[in-house]
């Protein structure tokens, strides 16, 4: 089966352990004879782009340990709660069609976090993919989602989904 991981998260010098969970999924997959992908829309918070420079940000293709690695890093600016979600769907289209390119149509998407969400609908409806989400955020069990629009986007998000798995039972 071909697997691509779909997150806003991953590994990189702003945030060495970001995403880990999800490499490591990623890598599981590949080891048990999967072909994996990864893509990341990835935000990086502007802070941390002023500390540690610019140079990490931007397009990067990798293969590690079996999975192939789309990421497109870009600065996140403060307080704006719908730019990893619009960056995504923008960013994420091209990904996807340079995934496809080189490695062929996956034959299901796991999106770890309602964040690319809006991007995991477009390929569905696009490329006819299913979807499946595995949510992480502690966001909705603290209730910090910033806004009804980012709220709206993960409602969209779930509904959308062919299955939907939470990582414990105070999730679902």
């Amino acid at each position: 089966m071909h697997v691509l991981i779909l997150s806003t998260n991953v590994a990189s010098p702003y945030v060495i352990n970001e995403g880990i969970f999800f490499a490591d999924q990623a890598k599981a997959l590949s080891k048990h004879g999967h072909k994996v992908g990864y893509v990341s829309v990835h935000p990086v918070p502007l802070m941390l782009v002023l500390k540690k420079g610019r140079q990490d940000l931007g397009r990067k293709e990798y293969c590690s340990e079996g999975v192939n690695y789309l990421v497109d890093s870009y600065i996140k600016w403060p307080k704006n709660h719908m730019q990893p979600m619009t960056a995504a769907l923008k960013r994420g289209k091209r990904l996807m069609q340079t995934y496809i390119e080189k490695f062929g149509k996956p034959d299901i998407i796991h999106l770890h976090t309602f964040d690319a969400g809006l991007l995991a609908i477009w390929i569905k409806e696009t490329y006819n993919i299913p979807y499946v989400v595995t949510e992480h955020s502690s966001r909705f069990l603290a209730n910090t989602i910033p806004n009804e629009k980012v709220m709206s986007v993960a409602r969209t998000t779930f509904e959308n989904s062919n299955l939907n798995i939470s990582v414990s039972d105070s999730f679902k």
